[in-house]
């Protein structure tokens, strides 16, 4: 019923009423061309050299290009059509071939929005044309010549784009066609199919005439009716198709890709285990077997004496072998070490901590620093970075007492005992605050803050606040640390 639709012949348009509120563009040939104007050619970059694309058709016919007025809706395609054999209430399907002009390294502009229009009237929902000229879109819509049908319809295609740079897009293979209740057409993509990797599988769709696959990933043309498939993974595909009457039917397949896991990376301590978990068959082999307790299993323990690769091998229902690995890392526990400041012991690592004297834990002494109270051999364990769970060696300490602890001419304390608050004098220093660190007798630290000058060169502390006791205060000014002994007494 359409006269050219698909531009073999390089002729202009007839002469039809486009719809209120579009304008007509004008024809142009072997020229540049700009706003408001059309072509009808086998080579877009003749016409700009933004422009990319390829005929629809078989690649190697005529295309209608447009660039759409600046201000205006376009009105690109029209032609009147005769309907005056048709009974009343005929369903007529309008299916057009879209595709956006600009070349994919000039994304930024702004994207041309087309649709379908009869008598005036649209009949489907605009679609967006992103960047990427050498893939086609099926538009249509469906159109009911009513009661009493008119003898004749203008059947067009317009853009709603407005904008100056951008609104570029070209059309083919147009047609208009009666086929009764199009709601009714016999299109099937299949019943859903499965595959092993790497695998291709054809798809055929019964009674269809043209069709359009999305998405276009793993096909190997989207616009076929037997299209190739080989999707990478599980995959659902959606169908647009014309069958033999004209008339547009949808349908979707899915085809299931099969998979294997052997589940994600682990790290261990050297010495525990961890179970493993493949998933995605029936039966399953590993290897390297050492470490395992059962290699032929989907989750078997590991407990490798070293940081091993696992490959799983799977076979499922379908009889598709896959495999896939993972990484059991083997961590060793890094030991803490023990650092001594007077009578302060400190553990290299915070977390996890339970100190011991001559082999025996030391009860209550769960944080990394520790006041000692008597001479032995000292040792700690901690969780070191990785979780795993490890051990200094010895440290020999010789008890000096806390009555030893003191500080210097340039230190001064008092009063000492003192009800809650004491004052520090440092003579030799400029500082306007220093920092404090305070301990219980048993070396757990009780907080850490900053001492503000009070008068020139002397500091307030105020622990009132904490119970009657004996403490041990770290103050650190200038680079340097003091211990001092704190009596707390009313």
């Amino acid at each position: 019923m359409v006269t050219n639709g698909d531009f073999t012949e390089n002729v202009p348009l007839d002469n039809y009423v486009a719809s209120p509120g579009y304008v007509l563009p004008t024809w142009i040939q072997g020229t540049s061309m700009y706003f408001d104007q059309y072509t009808i050619s086998d080579t877009p970059s003749l016409y700009n050299a933004k422009w990319c694309g390829v005929d629809h058709t078989n690649g190697s016919t005529y295309f209608l290009m447009c660039d759409g007025a600046s201000g205006n809706k376009t009105s690109a395609w029209g032609e009147t059509i005769d309907i005056s054999s048709f009974a009343p209430n005929t369903d007529f399907v309008f299916c057009v071939w879209i595709s956006n002009s600009i070349c994919p390294e000039y994304p930024y502009y702004d994207d041309p929005t087309l649709l379908l229009r009869v008598n005036h009237e649209a009949v489907c929902n605009g679609i967006l044309m992103e960047e990427d000229p050498d893939e086609w879109t099926l538009i249509s819509g469906i159109w009911n010549s009513g009661n009493n049908p008119p003898s004749s319809v203008v059947i067009e295609v317009v853009t709603e784009s407005m904008v100056a740079v951008g609104n570029d897009f070209s059309i083919d293979d147009i047609s208009f066609r009666a086929c009764g209740t199009c709601t009714a057409a016999n299109i099937s993509a299949g019943d859903d199919l499965h595959i092993c990797p790497g695998n291709t599988i054809q798809l055929s769709i019964n009674n269809a005439t043209s069709a359009q696959w999305t998405p276009n990933v793993g096909l190997s043309d989207s616009n076929s009716v037997n299209p190739l498939a080989f999707p990478e993974s599980t995959m659902t595909y959606y169908l647009t198709a014309i069958d033999s009457s004209g008339c547009q039917g949808m349908d979707t397949i899915t085809i299931a890709v099969s998979n294997a896991e052997a589940g994600p990376d682990v790290i261990i301590c050297k010495g525990d285990s961890s179970q493993l978990s493949a998933t995605g068959g029936s039966d399953y082999s590993w290897l390297p077997t050492t470490g395992l307790s059962n290699a032929n299993i989907s989750n078997p323990e590991a407990f490798p004496s070293v940081t091993t690769t696992y490959t799983v091998t799977v076979t499922d229902s379908f009889g598709c072998v896959l495999s896939d690995d993972l990484m059991v890392t083997v961590a060793v526990p890094i030991p803490p070490s023990i650092f001594i400041q007077g009578n302060i012991l400190i553990c290299s690592w915070p977390n996890g901590v339970q100190w011991y004297l001559n082999g025996n834990p030391i009860p209550g002494a769960q944080n990394d620093t520790l006041f000692a109270t008597e001479s032995g051999v000292y040792s700690v364990s901690a969780v070191d970075s990785n979780g795993c769970l490890a051990f200094s060696g010895p440290t020999e300490y010789l008890y000096i007492g806390i009555n030893s602890i003191s500080a210097d001419d340039d230190f001064i304390v008092f009063p000492n005992p003192a009800p809650g608050i004491f004052y520090l004098q440092v003579p030799s220093c400029n500082a306007t605050s220093l920092r404090l660190t305070l301990y219980d007798y048993f070396g757990k630290k009780l907080m850490s803050s900053f001492l503000q000058e009070q008068d020139p060169h002397t500091f307030k502390l105020d622990i009132s606040e904490l119970p009657q006791g004996i403490y041990l205060g770290a103050f650190e000014i200038n680079g340097q640390k003091k211990f001092q002994k704190l009596i707390y007494q009313n």
